[in-house]
């Protein structure tokens, strides 16, 4: 099977998705293609200009943050 990105930014549970993402690549049973939301996150939070492929909005900005966000209440639970 091939996944074509889009894991994240998406919805109320990017950390459970990306789980399930690598879980089946780790098996063997998927190859994970870099969709432009996560092309978007590496150039976002590595403030790179360059390759940007969404504006820096307040909407955009938003939207990133509640995944990120998600990220930092799950390790809070850990």
């Amino acid at each position: 099977m091939i996944l074509i990105g889009d894991y994240i930014d998406r919805g109320p549970e990017n950390p459970q998705v990306i789980e399930i993402v690598r879980s089946m690549v780790d098996s063997g049973d998927a190859i994970a293609l870099c969709g432009n939301h996560e092309h978007n996150a590496i150039c976002f939070n590595m403030m790179m200009q360059n390759g940007y492929l969404r504006e820096y909005s307040i909407k955009n900005i938003k939207q990133h943050s509640e995944t990120l966000m998600q990220y930092h209440e799950l390790r809070l639970k850990i």
